[in-house]
């Protein structure tokens, strides 16, 4: 993902800019599952790289 889509990632209804390879989705599953993160207070981390792959990691405090 670039940094333009990974700005936007956690955005309701966003679904980033790979759409016309799949015309199903709401663009709400990060925008909750970020959700969910931050009532359990916790952090979430995105590493990508365009072409590569991405990373996304969660992290909870103990």
């Amino acid at each position: 993902m670039d940094d333009e889509t990974i700005a936007c990632l956690f955005m309701k209804y966003y679904r980033g800019t790979n759409t016309d390879q799949s015309p199903y989705g709401t663009g709400l599953g990060m925008n909750i599952a970020w959700q969910l993160v931050k009532l359990l207070k916790g952090e979430m981390f995105i590493e990508s790289q365009v072409g590569v792959g991405t990373k996304v990691t969660i992290e909870f405090p103990i």
